[in-house]
């Protein structure tokens, strides 16, 4: 059956105009699907708060009864069992890693009933208390959704991707109403950094669209709109710094809690759909001493930037922090739905907030305005954590509204990010593929290459240099085979030695030289060389380290096998991963 995208070939549609108008369509699914999302939260948390938590459990009324609180994360987590029993392995955790997966190596074939499963899930986890967040699965929805759209077409994988940022971006940009950081969510998160002008102007039209699709729904507010603080001048861009250096450290505490509380749960002998149950018992508990720490946490937050709640202590402020981190990670290392966003936005605006305090007591006459700490610190955390710092920084001066926090967030960012990387390397993100040895930043060309080693794409009828050759016979070997190189070889065969041109330059105009050397005169004995078993992409690491064009082959008794160069090796790897349309990663445990 002939695809959409093929029929509309006939009629001279051009590949440019067509995926224009297909980011544009895909950009409007996602803001409608991120108004349905959002819907579907707010009404969760208004049945789980008002209905059962001040109707039936008469929770405003405190004293004993704020104990009841714990009934409320809890009773979401029970009615998460069955959600994962209808829709098994797309409900429970922290999802993005998966989506991840699933747009790099499984050739962005995600299943529609993501769409269900994450609106439902989410939905309910935060309704009822859970600390997460709505981005990640937002940004899934809308990912989804790009993936429908292209399998619909028939597109490419390819193709496919590249309409699955475009629906991530969409849905972002929807959510905070935000189109930039939309757009860069896309490039910095989904498409893990690897920036093509040709994507950009895709998820530009569908950020665009889905946010246009948001505003005519909700208006065009700022989700978090602030006063405008008065930055201090460069006199506090030493306090913003220290600030980073802060966040840096706590941003690796968040990834570390996270991941550490992730592996302690799925380490428990309990059924796996109790676990979420657990998790919410234990936030349930936090809750009952901390309330701010449940669910999303957005009017905190509004709080903080906004001074509202700057009456708050230092030590409550820090407790925030902590209280934040665990919970999150119990809410969703248990299993329990949700994202980072929205956690990351609190911890960085709590934390921001202390900092500020602290500063305006240590420095008085500086008048420090603890909410603009508490704005620059959201950026910065949320970078730290996502290593993501355009993303965040965009993301923040548009959320806010306030463009004159962008160079506090810019510092705080970038130093925030860096010692976070120092001390835990991988984004919140990524770090599931570092523990199971899945090669992301590369999957593409992993998926492609996997199972080819060099002893495959090797030239396997070698040119070498006996090593009582003259240097003339060894230039013209290399020129003869267009070689820089040529191993050098003794009577048995094995290989002694390497010889490139730069060696003999020197004596190419002493001809007294040039004819009394021999090669094994100036040859060099400390021969880099590869295995037939190496494979493709540690082979192509090599090349890249040594900044060489070709490289030997040789067997465990230093006979020569073969030679490799480095066009050849590129043209295998690009070769491959245009062809490859196949190959799917064991992904099963995610």
């Amino acid at each position: 059956m002939q695809s959409l995208y093929g029929y509309l070939k006939r009629f001279k549609i051009g590949n440019t105009t067509f995926f224009l108008s297909v980011a544009a369509l895909v950009g409007l699914l996602s803001g409608i699907g991120n108004i349905v999302f959002v819907e579907a939260v707010e009404h969760a948390h208004w049945f789980f708060f008002d209905v059962v938590g001040n109707n039936l459990l008469n929770l405003q009324q405190g004293g004993w009864h704020r104990f009841l609180i714990i009934l409320l994360p809890v009773s979401g987590a029970l009615l998460l069992i069955p959600l994962a029993k209808l829709f098994p392995g797309l409900v429970n955790g922290y999802g993005f890693p998966k989506f991840l997966a699933e747009v790099h190596l499984k050739l962005a074939r995600i299943s529609p009933l993501r769409l269900i499963a994450n609106t439902l899930g989410a939905a309910i986890t935060i309704g009822s208390g859970g600390s997460a967040g709505r981005e990640g699965p937002i940004g899934q929805i809308g990912g989804t959704i790009g993936s429908v759209v292209a399998r619909w077409l028939k597109l490419s994988t390819k193709r496919t991707q590249v309409l699955v940022g475009c629906g991530a971006a969409g849905a972002i940009a929807a959510t905070f109403n935000a189109p930039i950081a939309g757009v860069l969510f896309a490039e910095e998160i989904v498409f893990l950094g690897e920036m093509k002008l040709n994507t950009f102007s895709l998820f530009v039209i569908s950020s665009a669209i889905a946010t246009a699709v948001s505003r005519t729904y909700y208006g065009a507010e700022s989700i978090f709109h602030t006063p405008n603080y008065i930055i201090g001048g460069p006199m506090e861009f030493p306090l913003y710094a220290l600030l980073g250096i802060l966040i840096g450290i706590f941003g690796a505490l968040y990834k570390r809690g996270y991941y550490t509380t992730w592996e302690f749960f799925n380490s428990l002998r309990i059924p796996k759909a109790l676990k979420p149950v657990l998790g919410a018992f234990l936030v349930g508990i936090i809750g009952i001493f901390m309330r701010d720490v449940l669910s999303d946490g957005y009017d905190v937050i509004r709080g903080l930037i906004n001074g509202n709640l700057m009456n708050y202590s230092l030590l409550f402020l820090g407790l925030l922090v902590l209280g934040k981190i665990l919970a999150t990670s119990l809410t969703l290392g248990s299993g329990g739905a949700g994202g980072m966003f929205a956690p990351s936005l609190f911890v960085g605006a709590a934390l921001g907030a202390f900092s500020g305090k602290l500063f305006a007591l240590l420095f008085p006459a500086m008048h420090i305005s603890a909410g603009a700490y508490a704005v620059v610190a959201m950026g910065a955390f949320l970078s730290s954590a996502t290593h993501a710092p355009l993303m965040s920084i965009f993301l923040l001066t548009e959320i806010t509204g306030n463009y004159s926090v962008m160079l506090p967030i810019m510092i705080a960012s970038i130093i925030g990010t860096t010692v976070s990387q120092k001390l835990f390397h991988d984004s919140i993100d990524t770090h599931y593929f570092t523990l199971k040895k899945i090669p992301i930043e590369r999957a593409r060309e992993t998926a492609a290459l996997h199972g080819w080693t060099v002893g495959d794409i090797m030239d396997s009828k070698p040119t070498c240099i006996y090593e009582g050759a003259s240097l003339q016979a060894f230039v013209d070997g290399l020129n003869a085979h267009q070689l820089t190189h040529l191993p050098v070889t003794n009577k048995d065969n094995k290989v002694v030695g390497i010889l490139s041109i730069s060696d003999v330059k020197s004596f190419m105009f002493r001809d007294d030289l040039w004819r009394l050397l021999i090669v094994s005169d100036i040859m060099r004995d400390d021969v880099t060389y590869l295995s037939e078993s190496d494979d493709i992409l540690s082979a192509q690491e090599k090349f890249d380290f040594l900044e060489i064009e070709d490289l030997p082959v040789l067997d465990e008794d230093k006979n020569l096998r073969g030679v490799l160069t480095r066009n050849r090796l590129t043209q295998f790897i690009r070769k491959k991963t245009l062809e490859d349309r196949s190959y799917e990663a064991s992904i099963s445990e995610l």
